[in-house]
């Protein structure tokens, strides 16, 4: 006997749109979602980017999208532009971030243990079109789509 695990159950259908409780449960955890990731950007204030990453998310863009995402991850208040100005990407499945951010890293490191112009790392992104362009050019395989536009 097959049985399928019930959160992809609910998954599948809510995307679909064919069962209303699927539907509800759906949206509302992508609402939720856009509120944590918004917290935590909130807590950390990453300027260069917000990179959401796992399993989840990749699988739920459909969802995701007609949530509006962005707005639930930019509703702050008073800081709504403040978030507004953070990049937000969607991490592929297959994509090997941990080995990416160590090699940011150790660029970073050897840079301080080394200080010469033989290593040679590109500046901080000052605002969020210099973070886009910098990291398209860099890792284009990295993003599931374009970025999420708020």
């Amino acid at each position: 006997m097959n049985h399928m695990d019930k959160s992809a159950v609910v998954s599948i259908h809510g995307a679909r749109n064919d069962n209303f409780l699927c539907r509800m449960a759906m949206e509302q955890w992508a609402r939720s979602f856009g509120q944590a990731v918004g917290d935590l950007a909130l807590a950390y204030m990453p300027t260069g980017g917000i990179y959401i990453a796992g399993g989840v998310t990749p699988k739920n863009m459909q969802i995701l999208e007609e949530t509006n995402l962005t707005k639930w991850i930019n509703a702050k208040g008073r800081l709504s532009k403040t978030m507004e100005s953070i990049p937000i990407f969607v991490v592929k499945d297959k994509v090997p971030v941990g080995l990416i951010g160590s090699r940011v890293v150790a660029r970073r490191v050897l840079r301080e243990l080394y200080p010469t112009e033989e290593i040679h790392v590109e500046g901080q992104p000052k605002n969020r079109l210099e973070s886009e362009l910098f990291l398209e050019k860099q890792y284009p395989e990295m993003f599931h789509y374009t970025p999420i536009e708020g």
